[in-house]
């Protein structure tokens, strides 16, 4: 069996007391960048070249508390971009005032807003995941009130939207993936789970069309590895066990055990392709959250990597921070429990695969 050795990233940011949760990992141009989630003083951005040493480059919220998540960074046309979930100061999930921003610098280090009014609706208060695809930005929305919208930009200051759900229950545009010449955009997260796919960027068709389970409603991550769509799927408050699902040719088969044999694994927030492979992290409540793999979707075997909670039951889940750079594996954790301090885990595989 591999066996893989994990090491806990002494806490980088600069409120760990409010930092309940890492939301975005991507790497751009050599360094590997991380936003947090922080309900008081707004979430942080922050950057490494080793990703273990890490250092705050921009002000927190990028200078409003009020933008208490930081998502989805992307690299579009030598810029990088960010997403932020924006409302108003408290804990508990409330409406915007003016809604969700996008920002984007040239350094990595200096930012612009480009978007500050929830591309004028106060109710699109999270710009939650980014893609570029054929020439242009996509940005997925949060929009409780009216369901979920996809905007696009030639230049990453003016855009237009090319998607609006059908229905206010799929409010979510969780994730985007490129595959084949196509976008995928994947929703969430009280109707019946749907994925959108597009040639053109205009034209969407949902690929699902009723041939997944109808109690399947919310797409956590997805990711492409070996020509096949992998999609992370559950039931949105429910104690039903995730399901790890492979679109491929036009045909959907899910490739896991519900839960991976654990019930209590409720969903999987995070998703990375790593060598080929695909790896996730589950929210798990009671054992804390688990990290799977799988070498081959087309003929799928899964092996946990780490000891359960990584080694802290308080650890629960990944919500979406996980990516693979370099050698490693990074898993930013939420935590409860009284434990309010999210963590960051690396971990390296010390015993080499075969074949």
């Amino acid at each position: 069996m591999n066996t893989w050795h994990w090491q806990r990233v002494e806490n980088p940011w600069q409120e760990p007391e409010n930092t309940t949760a890492v939301f975005a990992l991507n790497a751009w141009r050599g360094h590997l960048y991380l936003g947090t989630r922080n309900l008081h003083n707004g979430g942080e951005v922050l950057r490494s070249a080793d990703g273990i040493h890490w250092h705050s480059i921009a002000a927190q919220g990028f200078g409003d508390a009020a933008n208490r998540d930081i998502y989805g960074f992307v690299g579009f046309k030598d810029m990088l971009y960010a997403g932020t979930y924006n409302a108003v100061r408290g804990d508990h999930h409330t409406e915007s005032d003016r809604g969700a921003e996008i920002w984007r610098s040239a350094s990595g280090t200096d930012w612009e807003p480009v978007v500050q009014d929830g591309f004028g609706d106060r109710h699109n208060q999270d710009m939650f995941n980014f893609a570029a695809f054929a020439g242009h930005l996509y940005a997925g929305t949060w929009n409780p009130v009216s369901g979920a919208e996809i905007w696009r930009s030639l230049d990453g200051t003016s855009w237009a939207q090319v998607f609006k759900a059908a229905a206010k229950e799929c409010d979510y545009v969780r994730a985007f993936a490129t595959m084949g010449g196509r976008l995928y955009a994947s929703m969430g997260k009280l109707a019946p789970y749907a994925l959108y796919e597009t040639d053109d960027g205009v034209h969407w068709r949902d690929v699902v069309r009723g041939r997944l389970p109808d109690y399947l409603t919310d797409g956590m991550r997805i990711g492409v590895v070996d020509d096949s769509l992998v999609a992370t799927l559950t039931q949105w408050h429910s104690d039903r066990p995730v399901e790890v699902w492979r679109y491929h040719r036009d045909c959907w088969e899910r490739i896991n055990e519900p839960g991976f044999g654990y019930a209590d694994n409720h969903m999987a927030g995070g998703l990375t392709a790593y060598r080929g492979h695909v790896a996730l992290a589950t929210w798990n409540e009671q054992r804390g959250t688990q990290v799977w793999i799988c070498d081959d979707v087309l003929h799928p075997v899964w092996s946990q990597i780490n000891q359960d909670g990584i080694g802290d039951p308080c650890n629960l889940g990944c919500v979406f921070g996980m990516t693979s750079f370099g050698d490693r594996i990074y898993v930013g954790t939420a935590m409860h429990r009284g434990h309010r301090a999210s963590q960051l885990w690396a971990g390296v595989e010390t015993t080499q695969r075969l074949g």
